[in-house]
């Protein structure tokens, strides 16, 4: 599902003027198509990705004369947020802020940072479109109302990128072990797969990939060296355990 935010202007891409650009946050579980859809904006509108960890956008080297005050280091000439908004004008590049930690924009929090605050001011400015990738397992709705009005504002389009359901995900573990691969899996097995772990597409390939190195680290002569439903079943339980790691903990307290 997709919903507008608060911010205004047109779409932005088809030059780096100086009108206002669009951010467009996609919000999803790991896995869910993210960077590809990030890369497929991209190359409908004709433009290179410029991708940024968060974490780097967030970092902050303000001259010693500037002092430490929100007013002082927003829009600092020293601010990574400027340095990674000035090159991506430069390339006329799409900014894709990867690994987004939105509970920096909580609303619980009476004042932002003065990083958080800077980075809002150069995303607002940006001529161009900006993507932010947020990777969380609950619902965009249980959280949207737990953003600060100040994030929101920015946001052009929200994005609710849902898990595929049991039938796509069906196609996806028939699809994920090219035909040349040594399976021994039924129909039925793939669809028991499907029905009992919830995962996404990147996910499904992953387990399929670790089930299927495991069985190549077989010896040659082992008859086990085949790849059962019991291996599928076995790399799944792993990429279900990985996905309740520690930052869906953090969402789920800071927004549940």
């Amino acid at each position: 599902s997709s919903s507008g935010g608060g911010g205004g202007g047109g779409v932005g891409v088809g030059g780096m003027g100086d009108q206002q650009g669009t951010t467009v946050m996609l919000w999803g579980g790991s896995g869910v198509g993210k960077n590809r859809i990030s890369e497929a904006i991209g190359f409908e509108i004709g433009k290179p990705l410029k991708l940024i960890n968060f974490s780097l956008a967030m970092s902050e080297t303000p001259r010693a004369d500037m002092g430490t005050n929100e007013n002082a280091m927003m829009g600092s000439a020293n601010s990574s947020a400027r340095s990674i908004f000035d090159d991506a004008r430069l390339m006329q590049a799409v900014v894709v802020l990867d690994r987004f930690d939105v509970s920096v924009f909580a609303l619980d929090k009476d004042l932002l940072s003065p990083a958080a605050e800077d980075l809002l001011y150069h995303m607002e400015r940006f001529p161009g479109m900006v993507i932010i990738l947020v990777s969380a397992d609950i619902h965009l709705s249980m959280a949207i109302h737990k953003l600060h009005p100040k994030f929101l504002n920015t946001l052009k389009f929200m994005i609710d990128i849902p898990l595929p359901t049991s039938k796509e995900r069906l196609k996806l573990w028939q699809r994920s072990l090219p035909k040349k691969c040594p399976i021994n899996v039924t129909r039925e097995q793939f669809i028991e797969l499907s029905q009992r772990y919830k995962l996404s597409g990147g996910s499904i390939n992953k387990a399929s990939y670790r089930a299927a190195a495991n069985v190549a680290l077989r010896p040659i002569n082992d008859v086990t060296r085949i790849i059962t439903f019991k291996d599928l079943e076995k790399a799944a339980d792993m990429e279900k355990n990985k996905g309740e790691g520690e930052a869906t903990r953090m969402y789920s307290q800071q927004f549940l």
